[in-house]
């Protein structure tokens, strides 16, 4: 027989309509599951067939008992219900017939044949004083009473007088610090006899009042979550190259709205709004130095400066005055940098390019940076 048929792969197992207004579709019915069905359909009936054709049927599709007699027959061994042992194939069962043979002949007779007292007495043991010897136990039965006194017992405690209260058991944990618990009833026992015994019983605490274990975690969860005070969108450097929880690196990358919806609602869209629909992007801050956000215009020369938008590296602009001799300029090369000499006799105010020329101890690169250290720029979200 084939195995079980798969449930519908929807996200509960069961079928759905669909929702022409909406445009939301109904359950997908896949060839794959209509042919589980259809196998196991097939397997049912195929097994169904074995047991009909076993009983000697041929199958007939216009009756619907087939089965029923097939299984009569098996549990039968034909369609009709057997009133007999042998009807059922037991061989080794007694009839009623055989049954009351046997229990005659183990009384001697038919149980109408007990008819005198002296069979009676016979049947007990022959014991001619059989009928006195009853008589004296009789006798000596306890009268039908209603107390223990009135049976002559002296041993046993009474139901009313001797079961006292012996303490009250006060409610545990109820501090305005702990969680509160409830308790059951008070438990009292006490059983006063020739020796007076205390029992001491342990309460049984009602969950009614009681914090669920679940309930507890959720509540520090909530509490832990509570500390957090970062706000989303702060930006932070660390000395690790991957972020801790609850950081993403600041490295221009298109993050979900929904999974990371409280950083979208900060940042969005200051720096870019992903595709506009499902997706936002982070500060790309690789390589890059921070400056304060002049608001007021007064410092960032290209002010008004837009917030979160990016500047190129750029030198100020300056002029210096250069002074030389009238009749020429000297060309001084060597390892040092070239010069103007100054001649305050006869001098010109000339304007010429400034040239440096690279020296043992001069830092040149293809960009103008200041001293730095590497660390991961991350956000908070």
């Amino acid at each position: 027989m084939q195995n079980q048929l798969n449930s519908i792969n929807s996200a509960d197992g069961v079928f759905h309509d669909g929702n022409p207004a909406t445009g939301e579709l109904g359950t997908i019915v896949t060839s794959d599951w209509l042919n589980g069905v259809q196998a196991v359909v097939q397997s049912a009936q195929q097994e169904l067939m074995s047991v009909i054709k076993n009983s000697g049927q041929n199958p007939d599709p216009a009756r619907n008992d087939q089965l029923l007699q097939a299984v009569q027959n098996i549990a039968w061994g034909s369609g009709a219900k057997p009133t007999t042992l042998a009807g059922y194939g037991i061989a080794d069962g007694a009839t009623k017939t055989e049954l009351k043979t046997a229990i005659d002949s183990v009384v001697a007779g038919a149980p109408g044949a007990l008819n005198t007292l002296q069979e009676l007495a016979a049947a007990l043991g022959n014991d001619s004083n059989f009928a006195s010897f009853i008589a004296k136990q009789l006798a000596a039965k306890a009268d039908k009473s209603s107390t223990l006194s009135g049976y002559g017992i002296t041993d046993a405690a009474s139901r009313t007088g001797d079961v006292t209260r012996s303490f009250s058991v006060g409610k545990a944990l109820q501090s305005v610090d702990a969680v509160p618990l409830g308790q059951a009833q008070d438990i009292f026992a006490n059983i006063n006899g020739n020796t007076q015994k205390t029992f001491c019983v342990a309460p049984t605490w009602q969950d009614t009042d009681a914090v669920p274990l679940a309930q507890v975690k959720s509540l520090i969860a909530d509490a832990i979550k509570s500390i957090d005070t970062i706000p989303p969108g702060t930006i932070a450097f660390f000395a690790m190259k991957t972020p801790p929880k609850g950081w993403l690196i600041c490295d221009g990358a298109e993050k979900s709205r929904n999974e990371f919806a409280t950083l979208f609602n900060a940042i969005d869209p200051t720096f870019g709004s992903g595709d506009g629909k499902t997706t936002f992007r982070l500060p790309d801050l690789q390589g890059q130095f921070i400056r304060g956000w002049d608001a007021s215009g007064k410092v960032d020369a290209e002010s008004p400066r837009i917030f979160g938008s990016k500047q190129d590296d750029a030198l100020q602009q300056h002029s210096h005055a250069s002074y030389a001799m009238s009749a020429s300029i000297p060309n001084v090369t060597g390892a040092g940098p070239d010069f103007i000499p100054k001649n305050s006799a006869d001098r010109n105010n000339i304007a010429m390019p400034q040239v440096v020329r690279e020296a043992a101890d001069a830092r040149i690169s293809s960009e103008t940076r200041p001293r730095n250290v590497a660390l991961l720029p991350c956000i908070k979200y």
